[in-house]
């Protein structure tokens, strides 16, 4: 049975961004604002997490996220520790993940009525993306751009914990068990499941950086 991760009411409205970590107790957010969208299909092949060549080609933002922004999770110390508590990874897996080729697929596919889903126990290695979010960021404009990448971005890393955790066979049970979820509420202090979730996220980490600077 697949875990179906990121429940959300089938239809309803979500949007663009980045991926921003929350701050909890004393840790500090990362302060670097997400790159700009790239809305041209790359020619060269994902060289990070896989993605079908169909796929990159109907979804560009997304192939261009994952081969130039995924590789900036090693130097976010925040979404590190995240994978490295709940899924049970080592630096040097996540690192070789985001190497070229070497990393999971993400495959593009309609779910119904979630963002995204892994099958553990199976030996599988493949994380299943919602055409809806991806849809979405694909077709986002400039006000929402960055809602709808951090929507996506942290349905990837979401799955991604689950698979890092499916990866030694002991199953994450701290907590409510969920690890996906717990990655997300640890990160961004909430499990991201639409755009306006995206968005307040985003809001709360400008406004943290507004404060910071009028210190």
């Amino acid at each position: 049975m697949p875990h179906t991760h990121k429940n959300r009411p089938r239809g309803s409205f979500r949007a663009p961004a980045n991926v921003s970590p929350s701050s909890q107790g004393s840790e500090k957010r990362a302060s670097r604002r997400p790159p700009p969208l790239q809305l041209k299909a790359s020619s060269q092949p994902i060289q990070r997490f896989r993605l079908s060549e169909d796929d990159q080609e109907a979804y560009p933002r997304l192939a261009y996220y994952l081969q130039h922004n995924m590789p900036d999770i090693l130097n976010n110390r925040r979404i590190m520790r995240g994978l490295l508590s709940y899924g049970q990874l080592s630096r040097e897996d996540v690192a070789g993940h985001v190497a070229w080729g070497s990393g999971p697929l993400v495959t593009v596919t309609d779910l119904e009525g979630a963002n995204g889903e892994f099958t553990p126990n199976s030996d599988s290695d493949e994380l299943r993306i919602d055409l809806d979010i991806v849809q979405q960021l694909q077709d986002a404009g400039r006000g929402d751009a960055n809602a709808a990448l951090l929507l996506v971005g942290s349905t990837i890393l979401h799955e991604f914990t689950h698979y890092g955790d499916d990866q030694d066979g002991e199953d994450y049970t701290e907590g409510h068990g969920e690890e996906g979820q717990a990655f997300e509420e640890y990160v961004y202090g909430r499990d991201i499941d639409n755009l306006e979730d995206a968005s307040e996220v985003i809001e709360e980490y400008n406004a943290r950086r507004r404060r910071r600077r009028g210190r």
